[in-house]
């Protein structure tokens, strides 16, 4: 299925925004060399939106992240998904992660590496509801490669697997931290569009990290542009652009004048 063919928009889940307040974070305290890595940030997610976060290398985009994870905690602020906190989630397997890297098992196949989160969830006494891992497959291009190993596997097709392990668990939020990052150019292409198609049938809330401007306004509802380290929101941009957008997209004036627009701006907050 072509993003010029995704299903219709579904309804977002109830209760799956974003509010990040005041967050800080600063690496080695108590050491002799403290490194502030960002600054307070506060910003909304509404549920079920798509916004990308870009700046210059070691802003804290993937610092951000983390916390929205709980991966790590802040230094100050605070982070509410929904009406609980990120290590509620966490803990029951809610927040969905997307790396750079597929990271899959390379000694099982692909519908057990979707099926591990489940698993490891399972072995926990956890009760959080799953996907249909046949429906997921389907959804995300994968059928008939259930028994396939990673490594028989393209590039592309492992990060479709890892989006589809990250969506078995059926999180409340979806976190990508450049996950297009490792594939060559076309193959690239190819993923923002199935994403595009995928998000549009699961209506996730995301939070996606990427260095491509225009990769980020093509996916996004939003997009919000950081400092320099330490990293602050310097201005959020509406990406008005209808859906679902297609290759023409692009070329599009609005998607030219607001990459444009950006990309002066990133160039300011790295003077």
């Amino acid at each position: 299925m072509t993003a010029e063919a995704a299903p219709a928009r579904a309804a977002p889940l109830p209760g799956t925004g974003i509010s990040i307040g005041g967050v800080e974070v600063t690496y080695g305290v108590g050491s002799g060399e403290p490194v502030h890595a960002l600054a307070p940030v506060s910003l909304e997610i509404p549920q079920g939106s798509f916004v990308s976060l870009v700046g210059p290398s070691g802003c804290g985009k993937s610092t951000l992240l983390k916390v929205l994870a709980d991966l790590m905690p802040p230094t100050r602020g605070h982070v509410r998904i929904g009406d609980t906190g990120p290590d509620v989630l966490r803990r029951a397997g809610r927040i969905g992660l997307v790396f750079q890297q597929a990271n899959l098992m390379p000694w099982l196949d692909i519908e057990s590496n979707v099926r591990l989160l489940e698993d490891l969830v399972a072995a926990k006494g956890g009760g959080a509801k799953r996907q249909d891992v046949g429906a997921l497959l389907e959804v995300v291009g994968l059928k008939g490669f259930e028994r396939k190993l990673p490594h028989q596997l393209s590039g592309g097709m492992q990060q479709r697997a890892a989006l589809a392990r990250a969506l078995v668990l059926d999180p409340a939020i979806l976190l990508m931290d450049e996950p297009f990052a490792a594939l060559d150019e076309i193959t690239r292409d190819r993923m923002a569009f199935e994403l595009m198609r995928i998000w549009q049938h699961y209506r996730k809330t995301v939070v996606f990290v990427t260095h491509s401007l225009s990769e980020a306004v093509l996916l996004s509802d939003r997009v919000v542009l950081m400092t320099a380290r330490p990293g602050r929101i310097h201005k959020v941009y509406d990406v008005d652009l209808p859906r679902p957008r297609t290759h023409e997209t692009r070329l599009s004036d609005g998607f030219i004048r607001l990459v444009g627009e950006i990309n002066r701006d990133l160039y300011k907050v790295m003077a």
